[in-house]
């Protein structure tokens, strides 16, 4: 009694709803997978708390050996590289397989001679990257 007879174009309108729902419904469910490997690779970076500890340890290592070299290094320390930018490139390779890369940079600045030792430190794989800067200013007498 309660149902109509309905004739058969009526119908269709029922399927386009359907399908519609369909697709809205899967469009959905790929966005939020999409979003959920996003998070799952932020975490699994945010949580590599190891190689972190190996890179930085490894940037730190350079820049001292760095420093070093600036102040107890005589040809180190490249007189004639404050009239021309000077970019000399260092690779220090450690025991636990990871390494940095240290870059030195005299230039002049508004009459100001400056150093600038830049490393950066890799882990075993190298993922994950940490850096370190310093800079030196001479002061003339």
């Amino acid at each position: 009694m309660f149902f109509k007879k309905t004739k058969k174009g009526n119908r269709q309108k029922g399927q386009v709803m359907i399908l519609t729902v369909i697709f809205l419904g899967s469009a959905f469910m790929l966005m939020s997978a999409l979003v959920a490997l996003l998070v799952f690779y932020q975490f699994k970076q945010a949580n590599d708390y190891s190689n972190t500890t190996i890179s930085l340890y490894a940037a730190d290592a350079a820049l001292e050996k760095l420093i070093y070299k600036f102040f107890n290094t005589s040809d180190f320390l490249f007189p004639n590289c404050f009239n021309n930018p000077c970019i000399v490139n260092n690779l220090i390779d450690f025991d636990n397989d990871a390494r940095a890369d240290g870059k030195v940079q005299n230039f002049d600045n508004n009459q100001i001679k400056m150093t600038k030792i830049t490393t950066t430190g890799f882990d075993r794989s190298q993922r994950t990257i940490r850096s370190l800067e310093i800079v030196f200013r001479v002061i003339p007498n």
